[in-house]
């Protein structure tokens, strides 16, 4: 545990700390201790996560369910369909390569359906032709 998080855990066992005696106690800066305690200030990692990521971590985990939901329904979503969905949550257009970075950094959370290539034959069988000719098989009949 870091000097600042004993320092912080030491001000909320105390129901009105000195925040300069707990500082030279545990050798941090009594601004920077009484400004994190009262939540005035997070940590950089806590700051640079919110300010450098589009979704948040609860938002992220709460991404992931809906896409393994779908996945596993058998209606994997597409990279344009989870851009759309990080834009709602978010408000924010997320950038072209923002799917394939977050995939990447959540790949042991998503399943294995989601943005797997469909197979030929099912291409093939999608297509506006093959169902042309299925409809005017079922009208000739």
């Amino acid at each position: 545990m870091r000097p600042i998080d004993k320092a912080l855990a030491a001000c909320d066992a105390q129901k009105s700390p000195c925040y300069q005696t707990i500082a030279d106690e545990f050798h941090v800066n009594r601004t920077t201790l009484s400004r994190r305690h009262r939540g005035i200030q997070t940590s950089r990692e806590n700051a640079t996560a919110i300010h450098h990521s589009l979704l948040s971590k609860p938002q992220q985990t709460e991404l992931v369910n809906y896409i393994n939901k779908l996945s596993n329904k058998g209606i994997p979503p597409t990279v344009p369909v989870v851009r759309m969905l990080a834009m709602d949550i978010c408000k924010t257009k997320p950038g072209k390569n923002w799917t394939w970075r977050f995939v990447r950094s959540q790949q042991d959370q998503l399943d294995h359906g989601f943005l797997r290539s469909i197979d030929l034959a099912r291409r093939k069988a999608d297509s506006p032709k093959a169902y042309r000719a299925w409809f005017e098989d079922v009208r000739d009949s």
